[in-house]
């Protein structure tokens, strides 16, 4: 018996490619921030972490707004790509033991 690829409906689940594409989002508006706030010079607006001068909320001016939002958009990518990490592992998993059941009935 041969196995082809064809037989699966899709190698990678819908779900999963949501999350890659929320993951590329967030990266690459993550990247545009930081680009942004060199630009700026906005990086220095809030010298301590994770609050900015002590508390948590910036103060109500651009430069510490842009930087606490590129802390977060950051921290989400970071999160994000662990989560599509741990969804990839499992999903190759789940996968190899498919063809380990399939090959071994062949035998």
């Amino acid at each position: 018996m041969t196995y082809s690829m064809k037989q699966e409906k899709e190698p990678i689940a819908s779900w999963h490619k949501n999350v890659l594409v929320i993951t590329a989002v967030f990266t690459v508006i993550a990247i545009a921030m930081g680009g942004i706030l060199c630009v700026t010079q906005s990086i220095r607006s809030c010298p301590d972490w994770p609050g900015c001068f002590g508390k948590i909320l910036p103060p109500l001016e651009p430069s510490p707004i842009l930087e606490i939002t590129h802390r977060f958009f950051a921290g989400m990518s970071g999160l994000l790509i662990l989560a599509s990490l741990a969804a990839f592992v499992s999903l190759n998993i789940l996968l190899a033991e498919k063809l380990r059941r399939l090959f071994s009935k062949s035998n």
